[in-house]
């Protein structure tokens, strides 16, 4: 019996395409894309891990008050490790010192170093780490950095879009700025770029060209009407914006709204994206307007613009206990940061609701396993699961699993016949057991390994007590 061929077929999008089949190298399990059929086996959504550390970076400075946080971005800094930038706000301060993005510099996502290097002054103080300030009177928000590789101007490799007005007292709006080191910044002549509100916005590097920015709409609902919310009769969901230069950007479309599932005081903050293998992996800031809090939820998507969520609608970062300096509000960087076979997301935590004029806030950490957002698991009872066609050689499989109270088998089925290649059945399969890896491989009794092409095979996998993460090519 042959096996049905899985569909790769482009679908609709506002700008850009899905990347070419040929380009995946991973696939996860948060949804059945992938998968011919499971039994046995239950959908596991992880939950990040909070470092002992937090928070990480504390308000030190003067000129950060009491409240830092990201809303920014966290990337790679060549051989300086990984650079953060991050935002203050001030209650107290006018004009442009109410809002600054600063930054900052780590080896290991846990010791920050404030880069306190005379970018623009503070009052009399001529050294600090600001490198951008508000127009004032109103505060800057959303600093979202990317780091632009094939831009062809050098002062345009990082490029910044944040809420702002373009002069002081003016309409406020999407604002951009170029740097070709991140530190040094230049606002594009014609800011605000676009107007439409709100002021939270995350932008992400189109692999395929382009640029996508997911800017947080406000939509008529007579049913927010909660007394403490500062936009009552309206509700927050997730927009879509989309750009080929990073200047001239689309209107924003509705892409994401909550549903029956969520709480009927549910609304969507803000979302941080960032591309994952075929996915786009969607860190929701999910927020309830009756009790002004929020936490950071998963979201997931194959084309950017059609989102998908668990069922079960429970935090990925939740909020921290009470005291806590994130009791109050979540918010994430813009994309997390792998290291050391570890996720890691920087986040800004406030210790009070959104309503509160006495808050503060710092910023934290929390990781999970490499491809580790959800898991195949199986019991005590064997599960089992059979890929569609996987779109790498089989030579170079590999699994993220854990097995260290379990095993995994494996064959490799030719999707012509539907039957397991010679030699690659699961009879000659050698498990993996008592082992717990991001790149675990798969052995049968024989040599040499199978050649079928891309496309030409699939996978059948039997496993028990135990989670499989990812499969995929190293």
């Amino acid at each position: 019996m042959k096996m049905r061929p899985h569909a790769h077929g482009r679908l609709p999008a506002l700008d850009t395409p899905l990347p070419s089949v040929r380009t995946v190298a991973k696939i996860d399990f948060l949804d059945d894309h992938w998968l011919e059929c499971r039994r046995g086996l239950r959908r596991a959504y992880s939950q990040a891990f909070k470092s002992p550390a937090n928070p990480v970076v504390r308000p030190t400075e003067q000129w950060e008050e009491n409240r830092i946080y990201l809303f920014g971005s966290v990337l790679p800094a060549g051989n300086s490790g990984y650079r953060m930038w991050y935002q203050t706000c001030s209650d107290r301060l006018r004009g442009p010192d109410k809002a600054l993005v600063c930054v900052a510099d780590s080896h290991d996502l846990v010791s920050w170093r404030k880069q306190i290097n005379g970018f623009l002054p503070f009052r009399d103080q001529k050294k600090t780490n600001i490198v951008l300030k508000c127009s004032g009177p109103a505060p800057l928000y959303s600093p979202s950095i990317i780091f632009d590789e094939r831009e062809t101007d050098p002062a345009k490799r990082f490029k910044m879009l944040f809420w702002d007005s373009g002069r002081p007292n003016e309409r406020r709006g999407g604002c951009v700025a170029f740097s070709p080191n991140g530190l040094r910044w230049r606002r594009h002549a014609s800011n605000p770029v676009f107007c439409n509100p709100n002021d939270v916005l995350v932008t992400s590097l189109d692999p395929d060209g382009g640029y996508l920015c997911y800017q947080t709409l406000l939509v008529e609902d007579t049913s927010q009407d909660h007394p403490r919310d500062n936009l009552r009769g309206r509700r927050r969901i997730i927009g879509l914006r989309t750009s080929g230069d990073f200047v001239n950007w689309s209107e924003s479309k509705p892409i994401l709204s909550p549903d029956d599932s969520d709480p009927a005081d549910a609304q969507f903050y803000g979302m941080a994206v960032h591309r994952e293998g075929d996915l786009w992996i969607g860190l929701l800031w999910t927020y309830r307007a009756g009790s002004q809090t929020s936490d950071v939820q998963l979201a997931w998507s194959r084309d950017g613009r059609r989102w998908q969520r668990p069922r079960e609608r429970r935090p990925l970062i939740p909020l921290g206990d009470p005291r806590q300096f994130d009791c109050g509000l979540i918010f994430t960087a813009s994309s997390p940061v792998e290291l050391d076979g570890r996720i890691h997301i920087l986040y800004g935590g406030f210790d009070g609701p959104h309503d509160s004029r006495t808050r503060s806030a710092a910023i934290g950490l929390a990781s999970l396993r490499r491809d580790g957002w959800c898991a195949l698991a199986a019991g005590d009872e064997w599960g089992e699961l059979t890929t569609t066609p996987l779109p790498f050689p089989p030579q170079t499989l590999r699994l993220n699993i854990d097995a260290s109270s379990g095993c995994c088998a494996g064959e490799i089925i030719d999707v012509e016949s539907g039957a397991p290649l010679p030699g690659c059945s699961l009879h000659d399969s050698i498990p993996i057991q008592d082992m717990n890896s991001l790149a675990a491989r798969l052995r049968w009794q024989s040599t040499p390994h199978p050649s079928p092409e891309p496309g030409a095979w699939a996978l059948r996998l039997r496993l028990r007590n135990a989670n499989l993460y990812a499969v995929k090519a190293p």
